[in-house]
């Protein structure tokens, strides 16, 4: 199932990714916020584990910030925002729009 996502700055320069998703009857709207300074750090990861797709001996989980980034068994890329959130779920062909959202997002912030 694919989920509409966005990336926006905040007022504080960080960048925000936020995925609605459907559950149920209902929906949810999950979120990770990462500083300026993660940002290279969040799209190496996205990056990696993307990779990890056609790679299965690759390093395939990884810490930015208080997120977590990871290749889930069905193949797609998932951001964790906090310990304990639902995992935001993204396509592997729909990885290289979303690290372009944070580029993007991340040039705003600092504008």
């Amino acid at each position: 199932m694919e989920y509409a996502f966005s990336v926006y700055p905040n007022a504080d320069g960080a960048v925000v990714i936020v995925q609605d998703q459907v559950v149920g009857i209902g929906g949810v709207t999950l979120g990770a916020v990462v500083s300026p300074a993660q940002v290279p750090e969040l799209i190496d990861a996205l990056s990696k584990a993307k990779a990890a797709v056609a790679d299965s001996e690759a390093v395939s989980e990884f810490k930015v910030g208080a997120s977590e980034v990871y290749l889930s068994e069905g193949g797609n890329v998932c951001i964790i925002g906090d310990p304990g959130d639902e995992p935001m779920v993204f396509e592997p062909y729909r990885v290289d729009a979303l690290i372009a959202a944070v580029r993007q997002a991340a040039v705003e912030a600092t504008a």
